[in-house]
């Protein structure tokens, strides 16, 4: 099942990987002064599997990742702790430079 979407950006020589949970796609989310926003234009690209996504985040470091499952299969992956992890009214999101 494809729970991912993934967009590759080109940003001064290097990829970067916009990446949300599915259902989040198109999605504003606010609380107070933090706010979320999973734009169409940002983050609309191709529906990825989660064996898919593995194969692509190993290949890039700079990474924009919204959503439950996809901070969730980083975790697994050991690319991130708990600990780094940001939240807007329960939605967890990252921003990653792998180095």
């Amino acid at each position: 099942m494809k729970e991912f979407i993934v967009k590759k950006h080109e940003y001064e020589g290097k990829v970067v990987l916009a990446i949300c949970d599915k259902e989040l796609l198109g999605k504003k989310i606010v609380k107070e002064k933090k706010q979320l926003d999973i734009t169409l234009k940002f983050y609309k690209g191709t529906e990825k599997n989660d064996l898919e996504l593995k194969e692509l985040i190993k290949k890039n470091i700079l990474i924009n990742a919204v959503g439950k499952k996809i901070i969730a299969l980083l975790i697994n992956e050991e690319i991130i702790s708990e600990k780094e992890i940001k939240f807007v009214k329960g939605i967890p999101h990252i921003q990653i430079i792998l180095l």
